[in-house]
């Protein structure tokens, strides 16, 4: 039961929830909890309060040097004490959006542009690349692929186009 609590207190962030509460809330089981799932579940709820969270740090890397917490709690210690550090550099430096490719800095322009497109937050180059690989550009990609085959057959003097 605390393990879906703790999941469900961190999705409250999502939905404006006061950060510094559910810091609060979640910090002592991320410590310590009697299953180990509820403090992976509570550490990665953690994550969704970015900076707010930057006191937790000392505490989530300590959890990840001990060598008697499970390896998948460790693991997610470690992660989530770097995303905070990194939330906590963003704020400091302004930055608002990171690619979820790439994890570089997205402008305004760019995060709106991906988010339209595909409600996802990519920098200029990540999101080409996914646009071409999408599906939505299918078409395109035939029609690079038919003009690519009229071109090769009119090279060696085929009319049929290759057929």
């Amino acid at each position: 039961m605390q393990r879906l609590a703790a999941s469900a207190i961190g999705k409250l962030v999502e939905f404006g929830a006061d950060t510094g509460a559910v810091v609060d809330a979640l910090a002592p089981l991320a410590r310590q909890a009697r299953h180990p799932q509820t403090q992976q579940y509570a550490i990665r709820a953690l994550k969704k309060c970015g900076a707010a969270a930057r006191l937790c740090v000392a505490d989530l890397r300590d959890v990840a040097r001990n060598p008697a917490n499970r390896d998948y709690v460790r693991a997610a210690a470690a992660t989530v004490a770097d995303a905070i550090e990194q939330a906590s550099a963003d704020v400091e430096q302004g930055v608002k959006h990171r690619c979820q490719r790439c994890n570089v800095a997205v402008s305004q322009g760019e995060f709106e542009r991906s988010s339209q497109a595909f409600q996802r937050i990519y920098c200029d180059r990540c999101f080409d690349e996914v646009f071409l690989q999408s599906s939505n550009c299918l078409d395109l990609r035939l029609a690079l692929t038919n003009s690519a085959i009229g071109s090769w057959s009119t090279i060696k003097g085929d009319e049929n186009g290759g057929r």
